[in-house]
């Protein structure tokens, strides 16, 4: 049977990615499913860089007495253990750099972006 417009609606907006608790949206679950895998109406993300919220930063550098190593460590124990950079204790979370991976079709249609493959350097 074909998924419903309200199973799609669902999709889109991410829900069938959040582990904890089930049927929250993404932004304010406290775990999500980060699998490096595209499903459809998502966009792939190599990330190469966070920047992290205000909030978020003072809290972590004040945790970790400024050392940054600890504060690499704190950051990377947040992402593995919730599924994104999203601060237990402030609630807040930052932004992210990168380079798209892949692109859903529908989605690239629907914004016009295009994917390019980049020259081959030899």
């Amino acid at each position: 049977m074909p998924p419903s417009p309200d199973q799609d609606i669902l999709r889109n907006l991410g829900i069938h990615r959040v582990i904890e608790p089930k049927g929250s949206l993404p932004q304010p679950a406290w775990k999500l499913d980060n699998t490096p895998a595209a499903y459809p109406s998502e966009t792939l993300i190599d990330v190469q860089a966070l920047h992290i919220d205000s909030a978020s930063f003072t809290q972590i550098a004040s945790a970790c007495d400024g050392d940054p190593e600890r504060m690499r460590q704190h950051i990377l124990g947040i992402i593995v253990q919730r599924g994104k950079l999203h601060n237990p204790v402030t609630g807040s979370g930052g932004v992210l750099i990168g380079t798209i991976h892949e692109l859903d079709a529908s989605s690239s249609a629907a914004s016009c972006i295009i994917l390019s493959q980049a020259p081959a350097v030899y």
